[in-house]
């Protein structure tokens, strides 16, 4: 309906108004009809979405699909006369074109339309295509006339795929040659080699971007790759001693009782928090100022094997907790993968020959991110996989292993480059901001975190 028959309309229904005005509601009483000019629903329908995908030969394709946005829950703010969804529309939604069922307290709603001498008032029915690229300022009007305070809708749409990985790099010299790292909360705690002196830096970016390094004095023969976090802290090994780290100082930490330690595989928490470790007797365990050897020991490991971590609560008991590792010896061409409970004395080693097994990949690197076990890394022994070409996902505690083939699932061209610049040497960690950072040998620093992971909550 266009504007020049709004008047007239709202003339008519003060006309109408002024009428029933003289008769008598009753006896004595007359028709009053209301003021509110509240809006008391809001909801969209089926929108249009730009989507990408895959076309017969393989490549990527942009088409148009539709999607149902009438489960998308909008809040009516009464106080702030504001609208808005409290889950964003998925990226690629046309909002430009919107149908949108409003109930007022009255059917005489009104919202901007653009016309060439710019937005007007227009009055809504419930067929017409509305444009929310814009604010809409919608009112609602008294059957007499009177404009009610306008309402402020915004439709919020995702500006980028919530399940994409963004990826970012640094220039970050760390002077070493990086071979494990681990997360203090949001600081990076890095130890590796120069030349072959044991080295530690430790950093805290600013909001995801990097600071400088700073460095650590280490015992002498420290051991980098028993580097893990246990209580919040770094623990590592020097000459079978145990040390500790709040990324400030290092203290001794060997307590009176606890054998001579060949290398650290994992902490856990709770109330008895549980160190893991291996002694030249085998594997075993730490906690209350006991050490308790496996009932079934690891296998395979040395000094110079690089452990990889993590630890799940049960979601049905929160005082078990699932540990996970991650290892590889030379002779293997899958992943050596073990599990154990925390109330457990003994090791489950995973078979590693099936297809869904994690393959061997130079440097790889195990975390636990957004619940789910992830792996990447160099080049695979078999040939089959060449150096950062995808990540491995586990949604099973590690029991089998998927390629992830989606787009947003693939490193960049950068990643294999920094790879081969740093001559194959690298380490990551997973900080309390959901970044996985890798550090290179060449003096690069990539971040990269999946972007609804770094989404705010807006209620």
């Amino acid at each position: 309906m266009k504007i020049k028959l709004l008047p007239s309309i709202l003339l008519l229904g003060a006309v109408a108004l002024g009428m029933s005005s003289c008769l008598k509601g009753g006896e004595e009483g007359e028709i009053t009809y209301s003021r509110d000019t509240s809006i008391t629903h809001f909801s969209i329908g089926t929108l249009k979405i730009t989507k990408t995908g895959k076309d017969k030969a393989g490549k990527d394709s942009v088409y148009t699909d539709t999607i149902n946005c009438s489960k998308y829950v909008f809040s009516i703010d009464q106080l702030t006369r504001t609208i808005e969804n409290k889950d964003s529309l998925p990226k690629g939604v046309n909002i430009s074109k919107v149908l949108a069922k409003i109930t007022g307290d009255t059917s005489y709603i009104t919202y901007k339309k653009w016309s060439k001498t710019g937005y007007k008032d227009t009055l809504y029915i419930s067929t017409d295509s509305i444009d929310f690229t814009i604010p809409q300022h919608i009112q609602v009007h008294t059957v007499n006339g009177i404009k009610g305070k306008p309402y402020t809708v915004n439709i919020l749409v995702h500006q980028q795929d919530p399940d994409a990985i963004t990826w970012k790099h640094y220039d970050s010299a760390t002077g070493m040659t990086p071979i494990k790292a681990i997360s203090l909360e949001n600081t990076l705690f890095v130890m590796g080699k120069q030349g072959n002196t044991p080295v530690a830096q430790v950093m805290t970016p600013t909001k995801g971007v990097p600071n400088a390094w700073s460095i650590l004095s280490l015992p002498t023969e420290t051991n980098p790759y028993s580097l893990i976090k246990w209580q919040g802290k770094a623990y590592f090994l020097a000459k079978g001693k145990l040390y500790s780290s709040d990324g400030k100082t290092v203290n001794e930490e060997t307590p009176a009782g606890l054998p001579t330690l060949k290398q650290l595989i994992a902490g856990t928490e709770g109330d008895t928090p549980i160190l893991y470790a291996i002694t030249e007797e085998g594997s075993g365990s730490w906690s209350a100022g006991k050490w308790i050897a496996d009932t079934t020991p690891l296998q395979g490991i040395t000094a110079t094997t690089c452990i990889h971590s993590s630890v799940q609560t049960l979601p049905y008991n929160t005082q078990l907790q699932r540990l996970l590792i991650a290892y590889t010896t030379e002779k293997n061409k899958t992943t050596s993968i073990a599990l154990r409970l925390n109330n457990e004395r003994a090791w489950n080693a995973l078979s590693n020959n099936s297809s869904a097994s994690l393959p061997h990949l130079h440097g790889i690197q195990v975390h636990l991110y957004d619940g789910v076990n992830i792996a990447f890394g160099g080049e695979s022994t078999d040939g089959e996989q060449s150096a950062f070409s995808t990540f491995f996902t586990s949604i099973d505690q590690g029991l089998t292993w998927k390629k992830e083939t989606a787009t947003q699932w693939t490193f960049p061209g950068t990643v294999p480059t920094f790879y081969a610049e740093s001559e194959r040497s690298f380490a990551s960690t997973v900080d309390a901001q959901h970044y996985i950072w890798i550090i290179w040998g060449n003096g690069k620093l990539s971040r990269a975190r999946v972007n609804k992971l770094g989404f705010q909550p807006i209620w």
